[in-house]
């Protein structure tokens, strides 16, 4: 055969290779399964939607390809529970407990569940050991329809405050001091803004809403962080300023330090230190600048909007600790 012929021979049979496996892939396509979160997206719509039985089903099947999801675990119980089937319900749940990421989620559900059985003493206990556990949702506790159905309000209004008293400690309360509607004045007396600071977010955040005499403004927020065990500030003002520190309340004032980025301008450091003082009144002190060379660039007094400056205000600049500071 020559080598013309050969080749085609070679040709034709590449040909019918390729055909042949084209053919294979159409006729028997790639199943690729859904991904996890694909699946669990579906299995709430389907929660959504009020099909139970549907998305029980769904949550089952990602409960069974991942056994440690515990997230899914809970949702299969509580898709158990509004379906009707209870005991089943309770089991997941009881299983989904030992997990330890969704514990008080798996709690407050087996609460329900002793409801949906009427057993008022049993879904008490399971929502005490829920709330032990770190399940804060008074909204959720108080909306629920099986815990709602028992008519137990004097039990639900104990957890709701027992819960409010978990939230009650000091840290939170370390700048509760600044709060109020301030006029802020500087060491000549002279009235350079005015601030807004209140309790939000139940009370786990304070915000600030600055606005100086020529109208330029900034908030920020104050928080504490149970994490690094510090009070947390974020700053933004109306130039693009962004400003985060961290401080600890110590000799006598909540002090701040921490770096600012602009748009217009290099990174710097930062000192806040808010004092609270006698008669109500709140001083801050701020620095600022490049590295150790820090610069007082705000001294002032708040003093409770309507109030009248007198001598006596301006006395307390020259209170003890400045060079402290």
């Amino acid at each position: 055969m020559s080598a013309r012929f050969r080749a085609r021979g070679l040709c034709t049979c590449v040909i019918i290779a390729m055909t042949l496996a084209a053919g294979a892939s159409l006729a028997s396509p790639e199943v690729v399964a859904p991904s996890a979160p694909t699946q669990m997206q579906s299995a709430e719509q389907s929660m959504r939607d009020g099909k139970f039985q549907e998305a029980a089903a769904a949550f089952e099947r990602i409960v069974e390809a991942d056994p440690t999801n515990g997230v899914a675990q809970v949702r299969l119980g509580r898709a158990l529970l509004l379906a009707g089937e209870v005991d089943r319900a309770l089991e997941v749940q009881k299983q989904a407990a030992a997990n330890e990421s969704v514990r008080s989620r798996a709690l407050f559900n087996i609460a329900c569940c002793f409801a949906a059985k009427k057993d008022s003493d049993r879904a008490f206990t399971a929502l005490e050991e829920a709330r032990v556990a770190g399940f804060t949702r008074i909204d959720i506790i108080r909306a629920d329809p099986f815990l709602t159905a028992l008519g137990e309000k004097a039990r639900m209004d104990a957890i709701a405050a027992a819960i409010e008293k978990s939230f009650d400690k000091p840290e939170y309360h370390q700048l509760d001091f600044w709060v109020g509607t301030w006029d802020v004045y500087n060491r000549q007396g002279q009235r350079v803004g005015s601030n807004i600071i209140e309790k939000v977010e139940r009370g786990f955040v304070i915000s600030e809403r600055w606005t100086n005499t020529i109208g330029r403004t900034g908030r920020s927020i104050n928080f504490y962080n149970p994490v690094s065990a510090k009070m947390k500030q974020v700053w933004v003002d109306d130039t693009g300023t962004v400003l985060e520190m961290e401080g600890v309340f110590e000799r006598g004032a909540l002090r701040f330090a921490g770096d600012a980025t602009g748009l217009a301008s290099p990174s710097s450091s930062h000192r806040t230190i808010l004092t609270p003082l006698a008669g109500g009144h709140v001083r801050q002190f701020i620095q600022s600048g490049s590295g150790a060379t820090l610069t007082t660039t705000f001294d002032a007094i708040y003093v409770p909007s309507g109030e009248k400056l007198s001598k006596g205000d301006l006395a307390e600049f020259e209170t003890p600790g400045d060079a402290d500071r």
